[in-house]
């Protein structure tokens, strides 16, 4: 050991050091994890419709339902759900489940796909559903 690496010391930490040493990695590992959480979509409106499930005695009405419920649909993801409300808004809405062919990423196989989840604004039926 040479006399100049002798005379150096390492800091030493009191207790109070140490204290809140472990007070601000909690801190900081708490706004990561809430971070995180707000990253992946935590307090998001929950799907309507389950990406990879079927969903019994609901259907997504076209010209109503927002961007959210739209995203629920297989194969549709939040840019593609704001894009289609966007089109519909613009476009006037849609006649017909056929008619969503023409809205932006939809094409033949994706329409037949999600064909038995869709339905398009009719009369309101007696309990206030529109089927």
């Amino acid at each position: 050991m040479t006399d100049a690496s002798a005379k150096r010391k390492l800091p030493s930490f009191t207790s109070g050091d140490r204290l809140v040493l472990v007070i601000l990695c909690v801190a900081v590992s708490v706004v990561l994890v809430l971070r995180h959480g707000m990253a992946v979509g935590v307090g998001r409106p929950e799907p309507v419709l389950a990406r990879e499930s079927k969903v019994d005695n609901h259907l997504i009405d076209l010209n109503r339902a927002p961007w959210w419920e739209l995203q629920a649909l297989q194969g549709i993801g939040e840019k593609r759900a704001k894009e289609i409300v966007a089109f519909r808004d613009k476009a006037g809405g849609f006649k017909s489940v056929d008619d969503f062919i023409r809205a932006p990423g939809i094409g033949p196989k994706t329409l037949e796909r999600l064909r038995p989840y869709l339905t398009v604004g009719g009369p309101e039926s007696a309990d206030g559903e529109n089927r």
